[in-house]
């Protein structure tokens, strides 16, 4: 394994870090304690020293499913707190549940637009966030959105160590963050290095279906991250053992791509997936129809599964648990999302062939 340097806070972290939200009970009850140290111990022993998690995920079930490796992981967590007596409160119940009398990096989590983190500035986040350093809480702070124009505006406070942020080789408008990392000497985590599942033949069913999925590797997809040395570390979730052993696999892998082949990288992804694919960035979400309940994104997935890569049984399988685990409806097609999408995807039309070809 090799490390960086994780901008201001010095901290040397494993270039592949481990993703927590791969280890939620509550978004899958038949995940154990013991199946999710397994995954945690080889990473441990593959050299990671880094395990981002949440007060959404389940901190104290992580807690538990890190066990004697906790002592050697950074630990980064965040809240959704919209105002300082929240944001200490959650700190507190942090500490509690991970068992620790003080946190690597805490993080301000899923900040939706310029205007939610003004609103959150003004209401005292940001100010919880210092005084938890202050009190030995928090080592650092850090924060994390799905949009760019977000990250931006943060990092121009200068009050973050550390930001994470969706990056992978089909979804890179990172890339106009970066200056300002730079700049500020601010730590970068990437977030969803596989696009929400689409960039990595997921191996769902024995068979592959479709020849062309060979070009759809993990190895591949971390290449192209690694290969920018703006970045410290890459989070990637690991469901099981054999997720962990080919994603923590990186002796084979050479990350020190030229321009040229990072962009062949993309034209490859681009020729198996199309132009207009959904990268999962979510900047389409929440739904303005049905309280912001419906997953565009987790939809779009499956139908790249279906029609890429092949995956029908089981694409139909999950979006007939969804329907019923979330009580799904069709889209209204009111098209509201459609100019937030940074790729020019027809929404609308993509989730009624969704709905088509999923639906028993």
């Amino acid at each position: 394994m090799k490390y960086r340097r994780l901008g201001r806070t010095s901290l040397k972290v494993s270039v592949i870090g481990i993703g927590g939200g791969s280890f939620n009970p509550n978004k899958d009850p038949n995940l154990t304690i013991e199946e999710a140290n397994e995954v945690i111990s080889h990473a441990v022993k593959s050299g990671a020293n880094l395990i981002d998690t949440g007060k959404e995920y389940d901190e104290k079930f992580i807690s538990k499913a890190m066990g004697k490796n906790k002592e050697r992981l950074h630990i980064v967590t965040k809240s959704e707190a919209r105002n300082k007596k929240e944001m200490i409160r959650d700190i507190k119940d942090s500490l509690k549940k991970l068992g620790v009398g003080c946190i690597d990096i805490y993080q301000m989590h899923m900040v939706q637009s310029v205007e939610d983190f003004g609103d959150r500035l003004k209401n005292g986040v940001v100010e919880g966030l210092h005084e938890a350093k202050k009190n030995g809480w928090v080592n650092f702070t850090g924060i994390f959105s799905h949009r760019i124009e977000v990250l931006i505006e943060a990092m121009k406070t200068n009050d973050f160590d550390v930001v994470t942020v969706l990056y992978n080789a089909g979804h890179t408008l990172a890339e106009k963050l970066f200056k300002y990392t730079k700049k500020y000497d601010v730590g970068v985590l990437v977030a969803a290095p596989l696009g929400n599942g689409i960039l990595a033949d997921p191996k769902v069913e024995e068979e592959r279906p479709n020849p062309g999925a060979e070009i759809m590797t993990v190895q591949n997809a971390l290449k192209f991250i690694l290969s920018n040395n703006n970045v410290s570390s890459v989070l990637v979730g690991s469901r099981r053992l054999e997720h962990a052993e080919e994603n923590f696999d990186i002796d084979k892998i050479e990350w020190n791509l030229p321009e040229t082949e990072r962009r062949k990288i993309t034209e490859k992804i681009k020729s198996f997936l199309g132009e207009k694919f959904c990268r999962g960035c979510r900047y389409c979400e929440p739904c303005a129809e049905f309280g912001g309940s419906l997953p565009i994104s987790d939809i779009l997935k499956l139908k790249i599964l279906y029609e890429k890569y092949g995956y029908k049984k089981f694409a139909k399988w999950q979006f007939s648990f969804k329907q019923k685990a979330q009580g799904i409806k069709p889209c209204t097609g009111c098209g509201k999302c459609e100019p937030r999408c940074p790729y020019g995807i027809p929404i609308v039309k993509e989730l009624q062939k969704a709905y088509e070809i999923l639906s028993d």
